[in-house]
């Protein structure tokens, strides 16, 4: 991925993008130039691109739809070396050298125009740093994939990098943070053992006013009684539950819940969004510690 996103995006789509706005900017005050005469070898290829590209999204092959955006990135990228517009300006060939300028402008076009249904938020980038104001995946296909739309004139954008490499170290951060995250809901033993679960019986159980889903319990730890509210309502009535051991985390912060003190947590299993009681398979002593 990394090799691919490196080559294809960051160098050859974005970095053309880049190294031809400074020019614009540089040399066109930021303006796209005007186009000295239609460029009919572009233009045709454009058009077989486009051709191809229908095909391709006919027979729903993507990756042949983007070999055929590909080919014109490659050309561009090409004719940009070979027609060499910094030179041109040097040699004070200003019009050639606006028109290859516009060229390339216009084949990033249509390039981001055929990738919008494969990468919209990208592509709406790229026609704004060319002075576009629409989205290209919202435009009419048949309207804008004609050569020659870009109007001269317009003002660009400053370039800024729609696709930065990936280095070794941004790869390693970003491994880094995926095992982070990966590892964000591990506990140590240590926080485990800090963790006060004991065995109660329920000497006392009745329903809380005004709900239907609480209980509010008497418990017994072995020597200790203490109240607990329990969210069990709707799978256990009061007298189901009575006598019953269950598994309490003793060391839970106190809550007031509907008026009562809570002075612990019962626990229990979820199934269909309705309580399990967490019980032991046979009778233990009140309080015994869960391990």
């Amino acid at each position: 991925f990394r090799k691919r996103y490196n080559s294809d995006l960051a160098n050859d789509l974005g970095n053309l993008l880049n190294r031809t706005l400074n020019l614009v900017w540089r040399n066109c005050e930021g303006r796209v130039p005007q186009p000295t005469e239609r460029n009919t070898e572009l233009a045709t290829l454009a058009e077989e691109i486009d051709k191809g590209i229908a095909e391709e999204v006919y027979r729903f092959r993507l990756n042949g739809m983007l070999e055929q955006v590909w080919r014109m990135v490659s050309r561009l990228n090409k004719y940009l070396d070979e027609q060499a517009p910094w030179s041109l300006y040097r040699s004070g060939e200003k019009g050639r050298a606006d028109g290859v300028l516009y060229d390339v402008l216009e084949g990033i076009r249509l390039c981001a125009l055929w990738l919008a249904p494969c990468m919209p938020v990208a592509t709406a980038h790229i026609w704004r740093q060319l002075g576009l104001e629409r989205e290209p995946v919202r435009a009419r296909w048949q309207e804008e994939s004609e050569w020659g739309r870009l109007q001269p004139g317009i003002s660009v954008q400053q370039p800024q990098p729609l696709f930065p490499r990936i280095t070794d170290d941004a790869l390693k951060l970003a491994e880094q943070k995926e095992k982070e995250m990966e590892q964000g809901n591990l506990i140590t033993i240590e926080d485990f053992q800090r963790l006060e679960i004991r065995i109660a019986e329920v000497k006392m159980a009745e329903a809380i006013p005004n709900t239907s889903k609480l209980l509010k319990l008497t418990v017994d730890l072995g020597g200790e009684e203490r109240t607990l509210v329990a969210g069990i309502a709707e799978t256990y009535r009061p007298e189901d539950v009575v006598g019953k051991q269950i598994v309490v985390l003793t060391n839970l912060q106190p809550a007031t819940i509907r008026g009562v003190s809570s002075q612990g947590m019962l626990l229990a299993a979820e199934v269909d969004g309705k309580a399990v009681l967490l019980t032991p398979d046979k009778p233990v002593p009140l309080g015994s510690k869960v391990r």
